[in-house]
């Protein structure tokens, strides 16, 4: 007996959902060898991780931009505001934000990419460099206790 994908039922649900969970599993493998991995599951919704070097090694500003950037890249690891948005959400002077953007560039934390054009013209974009193995490797020598002191 010939059962067709469209209109046959198997355990309560149409057979060509199958046949679509296989060409979208397949669709997911070839995007993430061709254009990158992005991660679907959610686990990482609504939250943001940043290095305790980030922490340890940076001042209030460098921390409060570094942390703003880094929500705002999100999986895609790029992000662009404008300074005055940026300005707003740290509560500090436009300037204040310029130099700690440039601090972070020679801090090689962050990188400047192509410009994103928004209404009203262009803003800078950055990309969020990847520290996690960097972090991983000062915190995991044994000279580092920062980790592992507590607050009294």
């Amino acid at each position: 007996m010939a059962i067709s994908p469209f209109s046959a039922k198997i355990n309560g649900d149409f057979a060509f959902k199958n046949m679509y969970d296989d060409l979208n599993k397949f669709y997911k493998e070839q995007k993430e060898k061709f254009i990158g991995i992005e991660d679907e599951s959610g686990d990482r919704k609504y939250f943001t991780q940043i290095p305790n070097m980030i922490v340890n090694h940076s001042t209030a500003y460098e921390q409060s931009l570094y942390l703003i950037m880094k929500r705002l890249a999100g999986e895609t690891g790029s992000c662009y505001a404008s300074l005055n948005w940026l300005s707003k959400k740290m509560g500090a002077h436009r300037t204040s934000v310029s130099e700690t953007i440039n601090k972070l560039l020679k801090r090689k934390w962050i990188k400047e990419i192509e410009k994103k054009k928004v209404r009203g013209g262009q803003v800078r974009q950055f990309k969020i460099v990847d520290l996690w193995a960097i972090n991983i490797k000062e915190y995991e020598s044994a000279s580092q206790t920062t980790t592992s002191r507590k607050c009294v």
